[in-house]
């Protein structure tokens, strides 16, 4: 299969995608209008969810079609110094994205997702950087796995809902 067929089959699927998302935020829109507390927990939360996680593939599939072609993005800085750099990066995310700090500065549950999503996302978005600048593929899957194990521990869930509030109450009582 052609580069030019595979991108194009990537953005009829991603055109797809995010007009299902968009659908469902619309239908989403006008129920909640009478509850505004609903942008908390209902579906506008999981669409952006799921566009999160969507956006990881697409690194994958960019990676796998950009590395084919043999691009590389050059950098003043050595790959292994610039591995080191993005590697405590990710750890400073995940820590973040799991410790009181973010939620006491945070009051809204929907705000504290997508800041959740958006550090879990950088995880990610490091290991392409590398990919891009010549690492191995073992590399790139390990930030793409690594990125993926947060969006999936991150997830809008009740049981997260509930350490938020939980959270949130000790740092308002302390």
């Amino acid at each position: 299969m052609k580069f030019d067929t595979l991108l194009n089959l990537l953005g009829k699927f991603s055109l797809l995608f995010f007009g299902v998302a968009w659908f469902m935020w619309r239908r989403h829109t006008r129920r909640r209008i009478a509850k505004p507390s609903n942008l908390e927990t209902g579906t506008s939360l999981w669409v952006y969810w799921l566009v999160s996680v969507f956006a990881l593939f697409i690194y994958g599939f960019l990676g796998a079609m950009l590395r084919r072609r043999s691009v590389e993005f050059p950098m003043p800085i050595s790959v292994p110094l610039l591995l080191a750099i993005l590697s405590v990066l990710g750890f400073m995310n995940t820590v973040l994205i799991f410790t009181g700090p973010l939620v006491s500065k945070i009051s809204n549950y929907g705000q504290f997702c997508t800041t959740r999503f958006a550090f879990a996302q950088a995880t990610g978005i490091y290991g392409f950087l590398l990919f891009m600048r010549g690492t191995s593929w073992i590399v790139f899957g390990i930030f793409l796995a690594w990125a993926l194990a947060l969006e999936l521990l991150v997830a809008p869930t009740q049981s997260n809902r509930e350490k938020f509030l939980r959270v949130r109450r000790q740092t308002n009582d302390g």
